[in-house]
């Protein structure tokens, strides 16, 4: 396993329903339902390194961008998996 550091400060982008706003870091809404790495019950965020990857998660296979909050994380983490090479 690779593993890599992020930052100091680097820009990580969250797009998720209007629904969530006043709580922007909360996981709960993966929670519900579970997502790709988490199973129901499990709070997670999931993050993109750019605005245009956050918000084509955020529409999914719908052709209609639904309403949406962006906001922007800072972010400094160590030992961080690197899945970059497959």
């Amino acid at each position: 396993m690779i593993f890599t550091s992020i930052g100091p400060d680097a820009p990580f982008h969250r797009a998720f329903t209007p629904r969530w706003a006043h709580a922007p870091q909360s996981g709960a809404g993966a929670a519900l339902a579970g997502g790709r790495f988490s199973r129901p019950g499990v709070e997670a965020r999931y993050l993109a390194a750019t605005t245009e990857t956050a918000l084509a998660e955020y529409q999914g296979e719908s052709p209609l961008l639904p309403p949406a909050t962006l906001v922007t994380f800072l972010v400094t983490a160590q030992n961080v998996v690197d899945f970059t090479g497959g």
